[in-house]
């Protein structure tokens, strides 16, 4: 599967894009470049199973490569709107000559808030040795395994984060769920779930070692959805194939890729420490903006009572730092506080509402789980406080929210949106956005679960 995809406008940029692909290549990255990564068939169906591959969306901005975006069969207009709907890792990289259009088609007006990496025919190679440290690395989230595959026996068995092509009216999207797979002989089988609301049941037979084929079929009693599926066991534990079955919401029958990445087990997660500090402010700086969370801040919710903590997720092998999660419970008076003023009429109740105030994990060990795992036991521990509430107020820029995933997957769901939510804070307490510097024009949007 292709990690990056490179966009481009051919009239200008096609030698940029040939010594982006060169340049990735040479660093280990699996980017696709249409010159070279197109196969047999339709040209458009290809690029757009491309884009839903990748992680990375490399965008060259030649002179003038956006003023034909105003037409509606614009390849790179086209390209650029589905990076931003399927929510890709966008990193521009800019002609010193390019200048922006008067206007852009509402699809892809926000590609101009993107932090852009700049470029001119002398200082090309210099700044292409900046792009390794923007980029995402899908298959550096797997490098370290449990025991069983360290001492290079693949297996079945295990816990896994699943990726699903899915259509949703008329789209093709990419959804992500937990899975927890058995294996005895042959005989493979588990389960998968979507938030608390939609779950499957899985079974099938492992045919030459490396091969599993089987069935599955939805657990609820209203849902009667079920189809088949084909998977590959690849070197890092992952699992690679597709599915193909009967969709009783679209009364239609869907195909898509299925992939399921292997949970790494060494991970577990504890109270924080301060001897942690250093490790959780570097993920909040990378992940959220430098100086949002400080030393200062972490101590301070040391020194509270249990009502406030920090979790972090570590590897149990070598104690280093993956993830953090901060929770605290407030009246619903401090929750109005949070919200600016408004009112979240479902969590009008006398007993205190937990906060799940921040959850980030290192880039290098994303969709491994590790924010699913770190906000399911912030949960549990307030409902072992006597905690029957939840609310959390979750960062939205460019039309995406940064932790909804996380967020929906463990019951929460969209109550208000708060436009500029951090742009006083930010000017105030100097912290900068990852996206929009100083000051920052973010939303946020608080979720509740009641």
């Amino acid at each position: 599967m292709f990690d990056t995809f490179i966009s481009y406008r051919r009239a200008g940029g096609a030698g940029v894009a040939a010594r982006v692909y060169d340049f990735l290549k040479l660093k280990g990255f699996n980017p696709f470049y249409d010159m070279t990564g197109m196969e047999a068939g339709r040209f458009d169906e290809q690029l757009k199973m491309r884009l839903i591959q990748a992680e990375n969306f490399i965008l060259v901005l030649s002179p003038e490569a956006l003023n034909r975006c105003s037409s509606d069969d614009d390849w790179v207009r086209t390209e650029i709107a589905a990076a931003i709907e399927y929510n890709l890792n966008i990193i521009v990289l800019q002609d010193d000559e390019f200048t922006y259009p008067p206007q852009l088609p509402e699809s892809i007006q926000t590609i101009s808030m993107y932090q852009a990496v700049t470029y001119n025919a002398a200082s090309l190679s210099s700044r292409l040795e900046t792009l390794p440290g923007l980029l995402k690395y899908p298959k550096d989230s797997f490098t370290s395994f449990s025991s069983g595959m360290a001492s290079g026996k693949l297996t079945f068995s295990g816990k896994y984060i699943s990726q699903y092509e899915d259509s949703d009216r008329g789209r093709i999207i990419v959804r992500k769920a937990p899975a927890v797979l058995h294996r005895f002989g042959n005989r493979v089988w588990g389960k998968t779930w979507f938030g608390t609301r939609q779950a499957w049941k899985i079974s099938g037979r492992i045919y030459g070692k490396k091969r599993l084929a089987g069935i599955y079929r939805a657990k609820g009693y209203l849902d009667d959805g079920f189809g088949t599926f084909y998977l590959e066991l690849k070197g890092n534990g992952a699992l690679e194939g597709y599915w193909s079955g009967y969709d009783n919401e679209n009364n239609s029958i869907t195909t898509g890729r299925y992939v399921f990445k292997k949970q790494d087990a060494a991970y577990k997660v504890r109270y924080a420490k301060v001897s942690d500090f250093p490790s959780i402010t570097r993920i909040a700086d990378s992940r959220l903006g430098k100086n949002y969370i400080t030393e200062e801040f972490l101590r301070e919710i040391l020194n509270e009572d249990d009502s406030t903590f920090c979790l972090v997720a570590y590897n149990s092998e070598n104690s280093k730092i993956a993830g953090f999660c901060i929770s605290k419970q407030v009246s619903y008076a401090e929750l109005k506080k949070i919200a600016y003023g408004k009112d979240i009429n479902e969590l009008k109740f006398e007993k205190n509402i937990g906060i799940i105030k921040t959850v980030a994990v290192d880039e290098r060990t994303k969709n491994l789980g590790l924010g699913s795992m770190l906000l399911g036991e912030s949960l549990n521990t307030m409902a072992k406080q006597g905690v029957t509430s939840f609310a959390s107020p979750a960062w939205k820029h460019a039309g995406v929210v940064n932790i909804a995933s996380i967020l929906e997957k463990c019951g929460f769901e969209r109550a208000i949106e708060i436009p500029n939510y951090w742009y006083e804070s930010s000017i105030e307490e100097g912290f900068n956005c990852p996206h929009c510097g100083n000051p920052c024009h973010c939303s946020c949007v608080i979720y509740i679960k009641i």
